[in-house]
């Protein structure tokens, strides 16, 4: 049987594809080879670093990360975010927010703590602990994972009590999975942790909205929408962000693509349902929001619930209300705006300001 013209034209067109197929990797192979022996050759006489270090190449590149300081910023911020864990035992932990913000909050705390005139419970052996006036509780709106970048898990490591609120249940999960092990380890009653399962947008009462959830792991943070009656004194418009300019930059630079993760209900509260579940007290030590699209609108409504953390820490990206004007508003209420600190704006209650020692 004769085989047909387009039979005969497929079986030729495979056999050239094979062809193809082992003259590339025929070709990769002689390549590997040669980079293979290239590097036998470069690593001839090298014994250990220090001789790597002199080859051709290596020490100008070396040479090229000193000079621009590179290198030295890296030291300094992995320096930076080394602490004591416990000072009997001398082990060594590592600051895990994004750029040192937990470690920065701490300090200020143990500035607090000695600057304090009131005395409190003997602790066994110890000094006496002091009170500073307010408790060490860290509410950390938008918690996430509760490990990556976050401002409250070496907080909770150091014994601060701590709220998590994060709309997203899996990684509330994560979060509750990072953090627990660590509150109250030894059960003395002095450290809880609270995990709500909601999301925050300056309502006034408690109601449910749509959450995108990041489908993969760019894409962690979610970001509620349909929040067009959320308030909290910030006015937050339509969709949480005054217009539609922050979805239209994301679609551009998705390539015109639509929404990759998905979309889930959840509940939505107030302030002070989240005051009332995990019995928040009006004085505590810091204030963590990122939430993005409505920031502001969560900043100002624990605020205006009455509430003085003594820090706060506020992520203004994505947010409708521009960062000079919440500044100014909080300033306004008595807060003292100290500097930017990777994403997050850093803020210190002015009447623990007045009684420290400059702001670093």
């Amino acid at each position: 049987m004769r085989r047909s013209p387009a039979r005969s034209t497929l079986g030729l067109c495979l056999s050239l594809a094979c062809l193809a197929l082992v003259w590339h990797a025929l070709t990769l192979a002689g390549w590997l080879t040669s980079r293979v022996t290239a590097a036998r050759g470069y690593l001839r006489d090298v014994g250990d670093l220090t001789d790597l270090a002199e080859r051709p190449g290596i020490r100008e590149a070396v040479r090229s990360v000193v000079a621009s300081g590179a290198l030295a910023r890296l030291e300094r911020d992995v320096v930076g975010r080394l602490h004591v864990v416990d000072d009997e035992t001398m082990s060594v932990g590592v600051d895990v927010s994004h750029s040192g913000e937990a470690t920065w909050v701490y300090r200020r705390y143990q500035q607090a703590l000695r600057s304090s005139s009131s005395p409190g419970k003997r602790d066994g052996n110890k000094s006496a602990r002091l009170d500073p006036g307010f408790a060490p509780l860290v509410v950390d709106v938008g918690a996430n994972d509760g490990f990556l970048s976050s401002n409250s898990y070496n907080l909770a490591r150091w014994g601060f009590s701590t709220v998590l609120v994060e709309p997203n249940p899996a990684m509330l999960a994560l979060a509750r999975e990072a953090q627990e092990p660590m509150i109250d380890p030894y059960h003395e009653g002095v450290q809880r942790g609270c995990y709500v399962n909601a999301g925050m947008a300056g309502v006034e009462a408690a109601t449910t909205m749509k959450l995108k959830v990041g489908g993969d792991v760019v894409a962690m943070e979610s970001s509620l929408v349909d929040v067009g009656g959320a308030s909290g004194g910030g006015g937050v418009g339509k969709n949480g962000r005054g217009d539609d300019s922050r979805e239209q930059k994301l679609a551009q630079l998705r390539g015109g693509g639509a929404w990759g993760g998905d979309v889930i209900e959840v509940d939505v509260l107030p302030a002070s349902e989240v005051a009332k579940r995990c019995d928040v007290p009006k004085d505590f030590a810091l204030l963590s929001v990122d939430a993005e699209g409505v920031g502001d609108a969560v900043l100002r409504e624990w605020i205006v619930a009455g509430h003085k953390p003594r820090w706060i820490l506020y992520e203004s990206m994505h947010n409708p209300t521009p960062f000079d004007v919440t500044k100014e508003w909080l300033e306004g209420k008595g807060w003292r705006y100290v500097r930017k600190i990777g994403w997050n704006h850093a803020f210190e209650l002015e009447e623990l300001s007045a009684r420290l020692r400059p702001v670093p």
